[in-house]
């Protein structure tokens, strides 16, 4: 995905840049412990592989669904441990850098976001376990 994000900052169009902002907005309107944010939330991920312009990476994006959706699993532990905006602010940080066409801030802010994700996921695994 950092790979994508750069990319997208190179190459997306004007439409690209909207179809994200309205991605976003919808996210904005919807908490992270809702049904209906991890459609959003995927929604988003795969604008930005699409905004590469690289069928490639929209087709390993959309074989990473499964991952995503084991994040899903532990959503309400990390909205319950997190304020409800962070993720979205992720998000938007994303949005922010490709539409800047900051390449190098857009590969930072997405592998930001998967660490962060990444390290809640295993806090509550080990929570999980105690």
């Amino acid at each position: 995905e950092g790979w994508c994000a750069e990319k997208a900052a190179a190459v997306a169009t004007p439409v690209d840049l909207e179809k994200m902002r309205e991605i976003l907005e919808k996210m904005e309107k919807v908490l992270p412990s809702d049904a209906t944010w991890q459609e959003v939330d995927m929604e988003f991920h795969l604008s930005v592989a699409a905004a590469t312009h690289n069928v490639i990476a929209v087709h390993i994006m959309e074989a990473l669904r499964e991952s995503f959706d084991a994040f899903f699993r532990f959503r309400k532990v990390i909205t319950k441990s997190e304020k409800e905006d962070l993720i979205w602010r992720h998000h938007d940080e994303v949005y922010q850098a490709i539409s800047q066409r900051n390449a190098s801030l857009a590969r930072q802010k997405i592998v930001d976001h998967l660490n962060f994700i990444e390290r809640k996921i295993r806090e509550d695994i080990v929570n999980m376990r105690s």
